[in-house]
């Protein structure tokens, strides 16, 4: 594994640099390679960013505008692949190109599971509540404070990837690291408001129907909620709608293991988990081909919407009983 100098050298000897988020980009994996970018600019690199699609989550905090979304290797001398350290977290549109880079490096805060294959030996994984931290740990390498708009950028990816600092891996870190992003100017409150306060019509009966859509499975202790795109269609909703309420079926009460589950397309469905602290989801999205944190997890199958229910059950016993 590569350390924060080794970044840097890596930085400083290239010219053109491409990045790279995971595909079906959240708060931190933007957070993370906007705040990279900047700080790749600030050796006077050229830095873009590649993303093949977002949602209206990521377009009300990011400025979506300065992606790119054609790639051609032949460009670039340099690519980072940036909270995600395998080949299948990459946009299919990128694939084809990806493939043809011979220097790739990656930056990822995800456990890395001995079944994995990282497509380089020039990564650095270290297990941290978020992406956004390893990149302000670059800042603090070359003793740099970072700028208004690049501190904003983290914290984003921050309290976004901690689910408001509920899901933390590094308890004392995350909030030294939140209390100085916000001495760097952030404001806390206008994020925090662009994310967890703002709703929609549309969402108030989405969370109708989620809520009156749940099937409880083992006594109550798992909860699963299914969107079809017959669902999403009716009410004039998107995959990007629906996965903002990844985290909303484990505030019932009694659950331990919840999932929302959303077609992507036709018979292939995207199953976003959550679980107690207790309760392990990286086996079970490493398994499906996905990956995440202990807590957080997801993957994505293709699937009959049939047979969702019939799946979830036969994974019960592993996943509640470890």
């Amino acid at each position: 594994m590569i350390t924060n100098k080794q970044i840097i050298q890596k930085i400083q000897k290239a010219q053109n640099i491409a990045i790279f988020g995971h595909l079906d980009p959240d708060a931190d994996a933007c957070g993370s390679t906007f705040a990279f970018r900047e700080f790749c600019r600030n050796f006077g690199k050229n830095a873009d960013i590649f993303c093949g699609h977002y949602g209206e989550f990521v377009e009300s905090l990011f400025p979506v505008e300065e992606l790119k979304s054609m790639f051609f290797a032949k460009d670039y001398d340099l690519v980072v692949l940036m909270d995600m350290h395998v080949e299948n977290r990459i946009d299919a549109c990128f694939i084809e190109e990806f493939r043809k880079c011979k220097n790739v490096m990656v930056i990822d805060h995800h456990i890395l599971d001995e079944s994995e294959v990282v497509p380089t030996k020039n990564y650095r994984i270290i297990h941290k509540a978020s992406a956004s931290q390893l990149v302000l740990d670059l800042y603090r390498e070359i003793g740099q404070k970072p700028s208004l708009k690049t501190a904003t950028y983290l914290y984003t990816g921050l309290v976004g990837d901690t689910d408001r600092f509920l899901f933390l891996a590094g308890l004392g870190e995350v909030f030294e690291d939140a209390k100085y992003l916000v001495e760097c100017g952030v404001d806390y409150v206008k994020i925090y408001d662009k994310m967890f306060r703002t709703i929609s019509l549309k969402e108030i009966a989405l969370t109708k129907f989620l809520y009156s859509n749940i099937c409880y499975m083992c006594d109550g202790k798992v909860a699963l909620a299914v969107f079809s795109m017959k669902d999403m269609k009716k009410y004039g909703a998107t995959k990007d709608d629906v996965k903002l309420f990844s985290n909303s079926l484990l505030n019932i009460k009694g659950v331990k293991w919840a999932l929302l589950v959303y077609e992507v397309e036709q018979n292939k469905y995207k199953f976003s988990m959550r679980s107690v602290p207790e309760i392990n989801l990286i086996p079970l999205a490493i398994r499906m081909g996905g990956g995440g944190h202990k807590n957080a997890a997801a993957f994505t199958i293709p699937l009959k919407g049939s047979k969702i229910k019939k799946v979830v059950k036969g994974w019960c016993d592993e996943v509640l009983n470890g």
